[in-house]
This record gives structure tokens, sequence and C-alpha cells, in this order.
């Protein structure tokens, strides 16, 4: 038992990894394909409160994760799903997959489009003007369509780190384990064709940690 006036630092994850930081609390369990199912299954075991809101957020989180339901969705997955659409707000759940772009992220955009270099199927998109994380993420779905592209890697600056969203269509390229491998210590990482980083300045040498090898 902990201590009543300790915080705790408690992972929740569905990515097995060598080494887990330091914690408290660590639950980690490869079986799911969405932390979110994580949360939903333990929620379902200790009998807690669900709302709306937060069953909607939950099943917004497993869509997301499984790529709709196109990537390695299992069992525990669905069984979670299925208990949270008791709850699950519909209407609001379309507003979340579908939300309004403002003229900010339409100018990322006009940049992205403007900056973009592609090579080998490699489309690299700087964004000088970073509006916030949603916005790049936005671009690099929307550049992944793109005629002859296969992997899109969109990146800015933000409060002295370099922000970057990746996807890939390649089968043969795992993103989230090859940005790990570039940029160790968590400061990047994802799935194997979506993926993530927080990348440090000082973990940058002339942008050349950012290219991608097929």
């Amino acid at each position: 038992m902990l201590p009543k006036d300790h915080v705790p630092n408690v992972i929740l994850d569905h990515h097995a990894v060598g080494d887990l930081p330091a914690a408290d609390v660590a639950i980690v369990h490869p079986e799911f394909s969405a932390t979110s199912s994580l949360v939903a299954s333990l929620m379902t075991a200790l009998d807690a409160e669900m709302d709306a809101v937060l069953a909607t957020a939950l099943a917004f989180g497993i869509r997301t994760d499984t790529l709709g339901f196109s990537r390695g969705v299992s069992p525990a997955d669905l069984r979670a799903l299925s208990w949270l659409n008791a709850w699950v707000d519909h209407e609001l759940l379309r507003q979340i997959e579908a939300p309004p772009r403002s003229r900010e992220a339409l100018a990322a955009f006009a940049e992205a489009l403007a900056s973009m270099t592609l090579e080998g199927g490699v489309l690299l998109a700087p964004l000088l003007h970073l509006p916030n994380r949603d916005a790049l993420a936005q671009v690099a779905d929307f550049l992944l369509a793109t005629e002859g592209v296969d992997t899109v890697v969109v990146y800015g600056p933000r409060q002295g780190r370099v922000i970057l969203s990746a996807r890939t269509r390649n089968p043969d390229l795992h993103l989230g384990r090859t940005l790990a491998g570039r940029f160790p210590e968590g400061q990047a990482g994802g799935h194997r064709s979506l993926a993530g980083g927080q990348i440090q300045f000082a973990g940058l040498v002339d942008g050349e940690n950012l290219a991608i090898e097929h």
C-alpha cells in the first residue's frame, strides 16, 4: 500500500518494451491494440462509474489506435468497445472524428504544400509556424494520399523541441521502431504505420536524424 499523501506514478500502455521507466504501478498488456481498450477493461473489472463523455473519448482512442479497426484489432479490444457502446455519444464521436479546421490549421496545410520535398517515396514537410500538435497529424494524414508517396514526416519547432508526426503505407517499414531507434529515451515511437515524437533540439544535427530509410 502507498502512503495516503503519495501521488503515484502510473504507466498504462499496450506497447511492450524491454525496460519500463520507473513507476509505482506499471500495467502493460500487449494483447490490447489500444491503451483505451486497456483502460476500459480495467474500469470494467473495477466496476467503475462511466459516463458519455469518457466512453466516447475511450471509443475514439480505440478507433484511432486501430486505424478504424483495420489494424490489429483483438478480441480484448472488441469486448472493451462493446462495453463502452452503451454510453457512447455517437454525435459527439462524429464531431471528434471530423473537427472543423481553423484558419491557422489551413495555413499549416499551405505551408506544408509549399515546403515539402519528396525523395524515394518519402515526403518531408517542415513547418516553421506550428499552430498546434493536432495540425501536424492532420497534415500528415492528408499528404500520405499524395501520388508517389508511401511515407510522410511532418515536423516543426515548438517550445524548444521539434514535434513530428509520421505516417507510412510501406509494409516493410515499422515507423515506431525506426523513430525510436533514431531518437532514444522515449523521444519518439509509435505503431508500424503511425508514429510521432518530441525531439530535443540538441538531438538534431543538420536534420540528418530525420532521414527515413526504406
